[in-house]
């Protein structure tokens, strides 16, 4: 018991110390491609994930989006 009460008094001490540590952000849809590599390509430089293998999808952080076009 007190393993696990110390263990969910870390994460939500981290949490307090650093909120960003646990933001996945806010992820949009931008494509669908047909392999997972050609996803990875498409995403190159960019704050994205590809999910999926065949067919891939992209999504783009909007958050890193809005800091790119301010610095604009």
């Amino acid at each position: 018991m007190t393993a696990l009460a110390s263990m969910v008094l870390t994460v939500f001490t981290s949490y307090l110390v650093n909120p960003s540590w646990f933001d996945s952000g806010s992820y949009r849809y931008e494509s669908t491609h047909s392999t997972l590599e050609e996803c990875k390509i498409a995403k190159h430089g960019m704050d994205a994930v590809c999910a999926g293998d065949s067919p891939s999808h992209l999504y783009v952080n909007e958050d890193a989006e809005a800091v790119v076009n301010d610095l604009d």
